[in-house]
């Protein structure tokens, strides 16, 4: 459900700030691991994951989701449970779908 409103926003020339609240928080990640350093295409992945941040960060100053390390994940985290709650909910009446 999330790819198709995030292809329908990128569709209207917007972004999705859920996308670029996981992507903050992937980065953050990669960063505390030290993932970055592990070879050139780590390095050009992340550059340009932090790249495409910094715009949207300073587009979007009052989103906090991508200036704090809590909030962000707390947002990933509340998506995540939301979905698998769907797929839970979807299995149990036996009605998923591939």
């Amino acid at each position: 459900m999330h790819i198709g409103v995030c292809l329908y926003l990128e569709a209207l020339g917007a972004e999705c700030s859920l996308c670029n609240t996981g992507d903050y928080y992937i980065v953050q990640k990669i960063l505390q691991k030290g993932l970055h350093t592990e070879n050139d295409e780590c390095m050009t992945y992340t550059t340009n994951m932090m790249d495409k941040l910094e715009r949207w960060k300073a587009d979007n100053p009052s989103n906090d989701t991508v200036h704090d390390d809590m909030a962000a994940q707390a947002y990933v985290e509340q998506f995540a449970l939301e979905t698998f709650e769907r797929a839970e909910k979807a299995v149990r009446v036996n009605q998923v779908k591939a």
